[in-house]
């Protein structure tokens, strides 16, 4: 046929199969190949719908059935065995077109099955070609003009002359061509900044992969083995994880593909991306044993993803705060698995929020062992060692719920910082002991008093040795984080001390106090009366 495929150039029935599989590949993108190096079972391709199994059988008879023998056999012979899979239908397609005399016998074969017999010729082969030129330019070896497309693509994207905006609408019509050009794969760009920085070919159908094979090999350089990243590469193949290669470790890379996508490189940096994960939505509870085999700690997470290496599933996810990332490996088959944690404090937290995962990790070292237990059926995997550098100290786990109980005391929520200096530590030292009811050392002062006489420096000298209180109703403030937090009132006691008064320019008195030698001004929290009967003055 003009523009199309000449039958009788095909030679042979495995590329004329492979012809027919692609057009139904195109037609029916769910539809596949089968490999008949087993033998097919009277079918070349099949597709399931609705209605059960529909099964297609190809021959490639480019001339009359009885210009060689056994041609009819062979169609009886593939309809029986199909009969055996109890198609919905079962379809003969030919690049011959059936004159009378072959229509009327392939006819008659009708009565004998229960699903509906139909033969496609040349006529119906060169009308579906016709709307998937794709197909007609690859097997007319057209795949000059591929390659040529896919230069002129990467000549347009390199000049970018008009800039962005008007060179993304020609960019867009050349991989349109090109997608036209090619009928196993799609061709998908990914366009940054003006430049090309993505290729990825999309198989177009089921099976065009195996149809329109892909294929990459690498060689290590020499010394790769020394440091250690060959054994890194299979790990990351085994699991699928991320690995990248630099340059100076890879030696020959060769690439196999459709016209464009092939070739050969010298130390090319390679990054090896997992498979495209899987969405889970999986809820795990990780539990903390101590040797004895009790349970001191427990933090739930989900499973959120799933990857698939050669060795094994890799499962990822996280606890609700998203500080703990929990992976699992596991190899189904043998049901055997490893479960590691790591953190990442990342993103700031409440202290309320924090506490429950800091309270966890106060636990995860050894000789602790950690236990997941899975989704609503509580299945529970065995015990396994705990990593190092997880946990937290005790001092740590102290400063975060002192911090805590300062917020919710005072009513001023914020998160925690990523730094914590000493001044702030000291504040919450102290603004913790005073919640206890501790008293504080606040230096010598001076406090000054302002009076219409010197009487309260007569009082002080008269009560020689005791104490004296003041009471503050405006709240004691510390500053924690560059927050300031209220404590509420306050009482200063002044212990031994000692007065002096002068005239004031407004004809008033200023009594300065101050403590007794050696002995400084103790603050605490609460009303002036409240206190253990020391002296006191407003």
């Amino acid at each position: 046929m003009r523009d199309g495929i000449d039958w009788t150039a095909v030679g042979s029935g495995d590329r004329f199969e492979k012809i027919v599989s692609v057009l139904l590949s195109s037609i029916n993108p769910e539809s596949e190949r089968i490999d008949g190096a087993g033998g097919d079972g009277g079918r070349d391709h099949q597709f399931r719908d609705a209605e059960g199994l529909h099964v297609w059988q190809s021959k490639f008879f480019p001339r009359r059935l009885n210009e060689a023998r056994g041609r009819k056999d062979q169609i009886t012979k593939s309809l029986a065995a199909a009969a055996s899979l109890n198609p919905v239908s079962w379809t003969l397609v030919t690049p011959m077109m059936a004159n009378p005399t072959e229509r009327s016998w392939f006819e008659g074969l009708q009565g004998d099955y229960p699903f509906p017999l139909t033969w496609k010729g040349g006529d119906w082969l060169d009308s579906q070609l016709a709307e998937r030129p794709a197909i007609v330019r690859h097997f007319m070896g057209a795949n000059d003009e591929y390659v040529a497309l896919l230069r002129e693509l990467r000549q347009e994207q390199d000049a970018l002359v008009d800039g962005l905006p008007a060179a993304l609408p020609r960019i867009e019509n050349l991989a349109a061509k090109i997608n036209d050009s090619n009928p196993f794969y799609r061709v998908d760009f990914t366009v940054r900044g003006g430049v090309i920085v993505e290729t990825a070919l999309v198989p177009k159908y089921v099976g065009a992969d195996r149809d329109s094979p892909r294929t990459f090999g690498f060689s290590f350089a020499t010394g790769a083995a020394d440091t250690g990243l060959i054994e890194r590469f299979q790990l990351a193949m085994d699991w699928g994880d991320r690995i990248e290669l630099p340059s100076e470790a890879v030696g020959k890379v060769v690439m196999t593909g459709p016209p464009g996508f092939g070739g050969e490189w010298e130390n090319a940096h390679l990054v090896f991306g997992p498979a495209n994960p899987e969405p889970l939505d999986i809820g795990v509870r990780l539990l903390i044993q101590n040797p004895a085999g009790r349970q001191v700690a427990a933090l739930p997470a989900r499973l959120v993803s799933r990857v698939s290496g050669q060795r094994g599933l890799t499962l990822r996810g996280r606890d609700l705060t998203g500080v703990i990332e929990v992976r699992v490996r596991l190899i189904p088959e043998l049901s055997e698995f490893t479960l590691s944690l790591s953190t990442s404090w990342s993103k700031s937290l409440l202290p309320t929020i924090a506490l429950p995962v800091l309270r966890f990790l106060r636990h995860a070292s050894p000789p602790n062992t950690l236990t997941l237990e899975v989704g609503e059926t509580r299945i529970k995997a065995g015990p396994v060692d705990l990593p190092e550098g997880v946990a937290v100290s005790e001092e740590q786990l102290r400063i975060v719920a002192d911090l805590d109980r300062l917020q919710v005391v005072t009513g001023n929520a914020f998160p925690m910082p990523f730094t914590w200096n000493v001044e702030d530590l000291v504040q919450v030292d102290c603004g913790v002991r005073l919640l206890d009811g501790e008293a504080i050392s606040i230096g010598r002062g001076p406090i000054t008093f302002t009076s219409r006489d010197n009487s309260l420096e007569k009082a002080i000298l008269a009560g020689s040795g005791s104490s004296l209180s003041v009471g503050s109703e405006s709240g004691y403030i510390i500053e924690v984080f560059g927050h300031q937090l209220d404590l509420g009132p306050c009482i200063v006691t002044v212990p031994g001390p000692r007065a002096t008064s002068r005239p004031s320019a407004e004809g008033e008195f200023e009594t300065i106090v101050v403590p007794g030698e050696g002995k400084q001004l103790e603050l605490r929290l609460g009303l002036v009366g409240a206190g253990s009967g020391d002296e006191d003055s407003d």
